[in-house]
């Protein structure tokens, strides 16, 4: 397929005038540029946030943040980005203000949340689609790959409220006729003037009549009734979490294994009906598989390389099964963990892992079981 690039005297055709004030730009000479991009097949990106689901901390009046449409948002408190713009042909700043606390967005004891930075990334695939390249708003994003690796200060951060800018590269532009088909992004997120994280990742875009040829024959989506998950999750304190709505894990005779629980009725991870599970619901199962093989010891996930290969389906057992790996050159742990359905793989990630140190003011946001050792076994 060709690669076409947009013209640098291309306009976006959708502009939001409001901002938040912030600093001048960081500097370049801070900036890190990611040079390596992987191609997988098939994942999601489809998901907005529940009209009930609320922030912690609303964000200071100042902050103006882009309209719900532009990020996929039903619930405007949900929306994390406040501006952009393109400094190059397929190169992008883009702001976002990250909230102090948030009800589902938390470690336990780190602010930084990696899941917090992919939504924060997962935001910039609608918002660039519908400004920078005229996709319509009927069209399905559907993830492929995504990698990220949080800097190694990242623990040590006490706060993570504020503004945070997002230098993006998009490469791998594919267009079919007029359309956007596909896009590679390359992503630097910056915290005051410091780099906090790198990531990368890949989506295709399709329209509704090839959305549903990809689709026949599963679940309709407009026709399915949010509905909690059924079966017992795994205990909220293994995995340092809150609530028991929270667990995305059923356990199993296996202690590397368990099952995946898909609750619809979740207000963060689903806010409409969709006919498969979102890919954010994929990571989180990740991570808490992770957690729960050291479940008195809290680990921040530093880095996840992602791949989709299948959709999740609703209708039939889907398994999460997780094999510790060597260490990496740095000794930080890493774990594979996969997901299957029919002994068929739908989704994998490698994990790097880092003990998580307690912030020194104030208690930990989960709670964690008192000891017992772990689960290990050979590399």
């Amino acid at each position: 397929m060709a690669i076409i690039e947009l013209p640098a005297s291309t306009r976006h055709p959708i502009r939001t005038s409001r901002e938040l004030p912030r600093k001048a730009l960081p500097r370049r000479r801070h900036i890190r540029t990611i040079q390596h991009i992987s191609h997988r097949v098939i994942g999601t990106w489809e998901f907005r946030m529940h009209r009930n689901a609320v922030r912690a901390d609303p964000a200071p009046r100042s902050a103006t943040f882009v309209p719900k449409k532009l990020v996929h948002k039903t619930n405007s408190a949900e929306v994390l980005l406040t501006d952009w713009q393109r400094i190059r042909a397929n190169a992008f700043i883009i702001s976002a203000h990250w909230p102090t606390t948030h009800s589902f967005y938390t470690t336990g004891h780190s602010p930084v949340d990696p899941l917090l930075l992919t939504e924060t990334i997962r935001q910039m695939f609608p918002l660039l689609c519908h400004t920078a390249y005229d996709v319509p708003f009927d069209h399905h994003l559907l993830w492929e790959h995504y990698r990220y690796e949080l800097a190694s200060h990242a623990t040590q951060i006490t706060d993570r409220s504020g503004p945070l800018n997002l230098h993006v590269e998009c490469r791998e532009t594919v267009r079919r006729g007029t359309r956007l088909a596909a896009l590679s992004l390359a992503v630097t997120v910056v915290r005051h003037d410091v780099p906090l994280a790198t990531a990368d990742t890949r989506f295709t875009v399709q329209p509704p009549a090839v959305y549903r040829r990809l689709r026949a024959g599963r679940s309709d989506a407009a026709l399915a009734a949010p509905t909690p998950a059924q079966s017992c999750p795994i205990a909220p304190r293994d995995i340092g979490r809150r609530t028991r709505g929270d667990i995305v894990l059923s356990p199993s005779d296996d202690p590397l294994r368990w099952g995946l629980r898909i609750d619809t009725a979740h207000p963060i991870l689903f806010d409409h009906p969709l006919d498969h599970a979102p890919g954010i619901l994929l990571l989180e199962a990740a991570r808490q598989a992770t957690q729960a093989l050291t479940p008195t010891r809290p680990m921040t996930a530093m880095a996840m390389e992602n791949t989709f290969s299948r959709y999740v389906e609703y209708d039939t057992p889907c398994w999460v099964e997780a094999r510790p790996l060597p260490s990496d050159p740095l000794g930080r742990d890493r774990v594979a963990v996969t997901l299957t359905q029919d002994g068929t793989e739908h989704y994998a990630t490698t994990v790097t892992l880092t003990p998580t140190p307690a912030l020194p003011h104030d208690a930990p946001q989960g709670s964690w079981a008192p000891f017992r050792p772990a689960v290990t076994t050979a590399p």
